[in-house]
């Protein structure tokens, strides 16, 4: 170990992260791509044990932010903070992003992968024995701070997802994260549910069937609105389940389909929702966003104040927010 300073910026992530990647291996997916990508711990990732090679890379990485060099993939992250941290003098993880397979059982208009080759989509690997590994040699630190984010792709149908939730629900690991398609009902997401380990994110977009199938582009409607009901009875908190929204411009942009989306959201027993924009849309527009989109984010806030919802807005709409001055909705 070089010269650590007593304080310097990092995260959470670059401190203790694992992101597997479906080609490579990382920290996370957060920070700000498009002026530099994140630090990568392995190009061309299949799997491999986190062996004393892998280990050296990461704690290099680490060094450089010890040593103030911070990636332009990482400045400006709203996570990048100055503090005492610990990964130099330890190895271990207790964040994680897991997301090794694009496969999915949704074929959403919005979505990243519809430009990813399908060999790519099709690429996965046993992200299931390199935790257990983990687990085994004590390398996973388990503290209430401990976190994991699966998405994708659909989280639930990775070949081993179930593997995976239940090693974590097994060695009590706090914090799981779910952003699901809420087609496939997982038998471990139920179980962490119960428990207290595990919440969920579904987005359907859409209040009504011939919505949901333009965005989706499958015909699923109904399962994932009696699978978000099953989640719902099954949480040990409500706060576990939440709902989402994206407002995409031409399709689901109107306060009738919001309305018919807020009277499942009601009839569901849902209490915790989401709203954002579509990234497209949104990075496009370079900052000048059109009144009707602020209308309908206004919308969406008010109605759900209305209806005592507990709200969140994602990433985009959150930015747009923050433009105007309005992040305290």
């Amino acid at each position: 170990m070089q010269n650590v300073p007593q304080e310097y910026y990092c995260c959470e992530w670059i401190n203790s992260g694992l992101h597997f990647q479906t080609t490579r291996l990382g920290f996370c997916c957060y920070g700000n791509q498009s002026i530099g990508d994140h630090p990568t711990v392995v190009e061309d990732y299949n799997g491999e044990p986190i062996d004393e090679n892998i280990f050296g890379k990461i704690r290099a990485i680490k060094q450089k932010f010890a040593d103030g060099d911070i990636p332009e993939g990482c400045k400006n992250c709203s996570y990048l903070r100055k503090s005492n941290w610990d990964g130099l003098k330890e190895d271990y993880f207790d964040h994680f992003m897991i997301g090794h397979s694009q496969k999915c059982n949704s074929r959403c208009i919005y979505c990243f992968t519809n430009d990813v080759p399908e060999d790519i989509k099709d690429r996965t690997y046993n992200a299931y024995a390199v935790l257990k590994k983990l687990f085994d040699e004590n390398k996973i630190r388990v503290s209430p701070m401990a976190c994991a984010v699966f998405l994708g792709g659909e989280p639930t149908i990775f070949p081993d997802f179930e593997d995976m939730t239940n090693l974590m629900l097994e060695n009590n690991f706090p914090n799981m994260k779910i952003h699901s398609s809420g087609i496939y009902l997982s038998s471990s997401v139920l179980k962490g549910l119960k428990t207290g380990q595990i919440s969920i994110v579904i987005s359907p977009d859409s209040g009504s069937r011939e919505v949901y199938e333009q965005i989706k582009r499958v015909d699923c409607f109904d399962k994932v609105w009696a699978n978000i009901k099953s989640y719902i009875a099954a949480a040990k908190d409500e706060k576990q389940v939440m709902v989402k929204y994206i407002v995409i411009p031409d399709v689901n942009d109107n306060k009738e389909e919001i309305d018919r989306w807020f009277d499942l959201i009601v009839e569901s027993g849902v209490k915790y929702i989401a709203c954002d924009v579509e990234q497209n849309w949104f990075y496009n527009c370079n900052g000048e966003y059109s009144d009707k989109m602020y209308d309908l984010i206004y919308y969406i806030n008010d109605r759900a104040k209305n209806l005592a919802l507990n709200i969140e807005f994602y990433t985009a709409a959150e930015r747009m927010l923050k433009k105007v001055g309005e992040n305290d909705l």
